[in-house]
């Protein structure tokens, strides 16, 4: 679990443990995040997840049900398509450890 608020940020040397002590006041939090939208703590990681397909749309084989598959983990924003920004989970998002 990342309680860090400025875990993508350059500028923060400390760890959790300072962070929460003292505080991370050199975090802007819209540059923490991939979107631009201030990151959510406690967040739970996870961008390594697999699946079983369970259906199929049309113009697939029926015979990929079942089969081990990996997710994508870089997700378009939910507000819009937005070409450059997106969420990532186990970042924007809880992520497959959760």
């Amino acid at each position: 679990m990342n309680t860090r608020i400025g875990w993508y940020l350059r500028a923060i040397t400390s760890g959790t443990g300072e962070g929460g002590a003292a505080g991370l006041g050199a975090v802007e939090t819209i540059d923490a995040t991939w979107s631009g939208t201030a990151l959510e703590f406690p967040r739970i990681q996870g961008a390594d997840v697999c699946g079983r397909i369970v259906d199929v749309g049309e113009g697939v084989s029926r015979d990929r049900i079942g089969e081990r598959v990996p997710v994508r983990t870089m997700l378009r924003t939910p507000v819009g398509y937005r070409p450059f920004e997106c969420w990532t989970l186990g970042s924007e998002c809880d992520g497959g450890f959760a």
